[in-house]
């Protein structure tokens, strides 16, 4: 989960929903691919495919043992809790069909705003953006809760990765045996496998063509590039760090 810079203009589509009072968010799939790279707010990872009408073309995945993952619009405090919120341009979230399955209405506390989940749009000042609340631990990636972290945010923290199984290790047989129509598959086995290319990677450009360093080390910390966060620890944990902007 990393932090994504959201621009303050909402897109005409939105304005049109809100008038109209429908709820076709579907049709918000374009701005909110823009805003968010084209990856998963929650878990970081890109659809295995996009609808052919959304006319962005298929994208490779490392999560070839799903049949595939569409992406949805999330109402980052649901609406039940939050009808005032259902057309808040700050509050939807690009989410894989996974994690806003997973999520669902559920909420910390009762629309309590000490309690909260961890936004993936925080401002960075702010102090609660996932990429200072989060961190991973490189030899499982596993994401935990950084050890500075105290208080209320470690609590809604900890309830961000529980509630939304940020950690889960389901096979695809133990869901299809609990008929769990939304998975979760191996999520920090592949978050690991990741950072664990890269690494590789960026040893081999080093040993060859080192001047196109600064390049490859741009591209997998990329906000766009899956599995971003758990990348860009690993580059800051190693020579390459120097590389980062």
């Amino acid at each position: 989960m990393h932090t994504v810079e959201r621009p303050g203009n909402e897109p005409q589509e939105l304005a049109r929903l809100r008038q109209n009072r429908t709820d076709d968010f579907g049709s918000l799939n374009h701005s909110l691919d823009r805003v968010f790279g084209g990856v998963c707010a929650y878990c970081e990872r890109e659809p295995l495919w996009r609808a052919p009408e959304d006319g962005l073309g298929a994208q490779d995945s490392d999560l070839t043992d799903e049949e595939g993952v569409l992406f949805t619009c999330d109402h980052f405090r649901p609406r039940h809790l939050f009808p005032d919120l259902i057309y808040d341009w700050n509050n939807l979230v690009y989410a894989c069909q996974a994690c806003n399955g997973v999520k669902g209405g559920q909420w910390p506390g009762d629309a309590d705003e000490a309690d909260s989940y961890i936004d993936p749009c925080a401002e960075p000042s702010s102090g609660v953006d996932p990429n200072a609340v989060f961190q991973y631990r490189l030899d499982t990636g596993e994401i935990e809760v950084r050890a500075g972290v105290t208080g209320v945010t470690r609590a809604n923290a900890q309830q961000t990765i529980d509630d939304l199984a940020l950690n889960c290790f389901t096979t695809q047989r133990e869901a299809i045996l609990r008929d769990v129509k939304v998975r979760r598959v191996h999520l920090p086995t592949y978050r690991h496998q990741r950072a664990k290319r890269v690494a590789e990677t960026l040893d081999n450009v080093a040993a060859i063509t080192p001047h196109l360093l600064p390049v490859m080390v741009s591209s997998v910390v990329s906000p766009r590039a899956r599995f971003s966060s758990i990348c860009r620890q690993q580059v800051e944990q190693t020579g390459y760090g120097r590389y980062l902007i």
